[in-house]
């Protein structure tokens, strides 16, 4: 059995500064050439370029999911339609 200080403490951050905006781009980047049909390398490279757009406040976020300095995951959220209100 796992000691408690033994177990991972996730912390979940939204994206906002160079370095969680490079992590968020490593994994966006990793999951579309992993499971997309719709990106080639180029699109995803095109996508990830633009991050952190257009998953930024008011109309959207990301966040990534931290292990201390390393990041596990991202989630990310923005509006579907220009005229979508939140």
């Amino acid at each position: 059995m796992m000691e408690p200080s033994d177990r991972m403490k996730i912390e979940i951050r939204s994206v906002g500064d160079a370095a969680s905006i490079a992590a968020a781009r490593l994994l966006v980047r990793a999951h579309l050439l992993a499971h997309s049909a719709n990106h080639d390398a180029a699109a995803a490279e095109r996508v990830v370029a633009t991050l952190p757009e257009p998953y930024v406040a008011p109309r959207g976020m990301l966040w990534i999911a931290w292990d201390g300095a390393e990041a596990l995951g991202c989630a990310a959220l923005r509006a579907l339609a220009p005229d979508t209100r939140s």
